[in-house]
C-alpha cells in the first residue's frame, strides 16, 4: 500500500476528500475531491499487486469522464461510484472493503476542530488522552463534566472517521492560557504541540485554582500520537485585506516577499481597492486562501503568528457556523482569503489550520 499512500499524501485538489480503500485485498480505490474547478473529483481503481489503473472517473471541463481498461470490473466500479458513501462502498457482503487511514505527508499540518474548551474541568491532574471509541469517550466526558450539575451533553463524534485528542492541564491559574497550537504529521506519527502561558502581569486575576482542558477532533488514524509542550514567541502582524469571496481562488498558503508576487495575489483577491504600499526591504506578507465554506459567514482568518522550532508558524482558523448560530449569511459558497503584513524574515514559514464553530 505504500506507493498509494505516498501518492495520496501529496495529492492536489484533495481538500474535501482523500480516501483509500482495499477491496478483497486485490484492488485499491482512491477517492479524491477538492476545490479545483477543472479537477474537482476523481475515483481511481487499481490492481493492488501491479499498481495498474483499471477503472477511473474524473471531472473535466468537458464533464465527467469514465474509463475501464478491464470491462469485467465495470459493474463493480459503477456500484462504487453510485454508492461511495455507503458502508463497504455499497458492494455488499460478497466483498471485503477496508479503509486505509493515513497521515498527510511528513511535516504537513493536520486540521483539527475544538469540541470542548474549559478552564474548570473535573479532571484535576495533568494528562493527555487519545480516544478512538465511543465508550472511552463517554467515560472521559463523564469524568470531565463531573463537577457540573446538570452535566453538559457530550459533543457528537463519528469514531468511524474521527478520533478525539484531549489535553488536561491540571491545577493552574484561572488566568493562564492553555491549549493546542498545532497538529503535524512527523515521521508517520501525529505530533500535537501545546502550550501553557502565564497570565499577563497587567491582568487583574482572581485567586482561583483552575483545571484547564481542551478536546479536539482530528481525522482518525492508527498512527501513534505524541504530545510536545512548547514555549512560543508571538510575532506581531497587521491586517492588510480579507474577503470571503476571492476571485482567482484555490486553497493555498503564500509567503510574499516581492512586488510582483504581491501584485498577482492582489489580483487573485478580486478587490477593486488599491493595493497598499509595502516596503519589501523591511516587510513581507502572508496570504492564506482557506477552504470554501457553505455560505458567506464561513471564513478563514489568520489568528496568530509565532516563533517555534526555528520557524515562523502561521496559524489560521476556518470558521464554520455551528448548529446554534442565528447569523444571517449570504447563500453563496465562500472562497476566503486573508492577507497580513509582518517584519521581513528569512526564517522558514510553516502553516497550520484548525476549525472552529461560531
Amino acid at each position: 500500500m505504500t506507493p498509494f499512500i505516498k501518492r495520496a499524501q501529496v495529492a492536489q485538489c484533495a481538500t474535501n476528500s482523500n480516501r483509500l480503500y482495499t477491496i478483497d485485498k486485490k484492488y485499491v480505490l482512491w477517492d479524491r475531491a477538492g476545490d479545483c474547478p477543472d479537477n474537482s473529483m476523481s475515483m481511481e481503481l487499481y490492481a493492488l499487486a501491479s499498481q495498474a489503473k483499471v477503472c477511473s472517473l474524473a471531472s473535466t471541463i468537458a464533464g465527467p469522464k469514465k474509463e475501464c481498461a478491464d470491462q469485467a470490473l465495470a459493474p463493480m466500479f459503477d456500484t462504487i461510484v453510485a454508492r461511495a458513501n455507503d458502508p463497504g462502498l455499497g458492494l455488499g457482503a460478497a466483498h471485503v472493503v477496508e479503509e486505509v487511514k493515513f497521515l498527510p505527508a511528513n511535516g504537513l499540518s493536520v486540521d483539527f476542530k475544538t469540541i470542548a474548551s474549559d478552564r474548570f474541568s473535573g479532571v484535576a491532574t495533568a494528562r493527555n488522552v487519545v480516544v478512538r471509541d465511543q465508550a472511552a469517550f463517554d467515560a472521559l466526558w463523564a469524568e470531565h463534566s463531573a463537577i457540573r450539575i446538570p452535566a453538559p451533553a457530550a459533543p457528537k463524534v463519528d469514531f468511524k472517521t474521527e478520533m478525539v485528542i484531549a489535553l488536561f492541564g491540571g491545577n493552574d491559574s484561572a488566568c493562564a492560557s492553555f491549549g493546542v497550537r498545532r497538529a503535524v504529521a512527523v515521521d508517520d506519527r501525529l505530533v500535537v504541540y501545546y502550550e501553557r502561558k502565564d497570565p499577563d502581569p497587567a491582568m487583574a486575576c482572581i485567586a482561583v485554582v483552575a483545571n484547564p482542558m481542551q478536546m479536539i477532533v482530528v481525522p482518525r488514524v492508527d498512527a501513534a500520537v505524541d504530545f510536545v509542550k512548547i514555549t512560543t514567541q508571538d510575532v506581531p502582524f497587521t491586517d492588510v485585506f480579507s474577503t470571503p469571496y476571492a476571485v482567482n481562488w484555490t486553497p493555498r498558503n503564500v509567503v510574499i516577499k516581492d512586488a510582483a508576487t504581491f501584485a498577482t495575489i492582489w489580483r487573485d483577491t478580486g478587490t477593486s481597492q488599491i493595493a497598499p504600499a509595502v516596503d519589501f526591504n523591511k516587510e513581507m506578507l502572508v496570504a492564506v486562501f482557506g477552504p470554501h465554506g457553505a455560505n458567506g459567514c464561513e471564513n478563514t482568518k489568520i489568528e496568530s503568528i509565532y516563533r517555534d522550532g526555528g520557524k515562523l508558524q502561521v496559524s489560521s482558523v476556518n470558521w464554520r457556523q455551528g448548529p446554534s448560530s442565528t447569523e444571517i449569511c449570504p447563500a453563496s459558497l465562500s472562497k476566503p482569503v486573508h492577507l497580513v503584513k509582518l517584519a521581513r524574515s528569512d526564517e522558514t514559514v510553516a502553516f497550520s489550520t484548525q476549525t472552529r464553530e461560531k
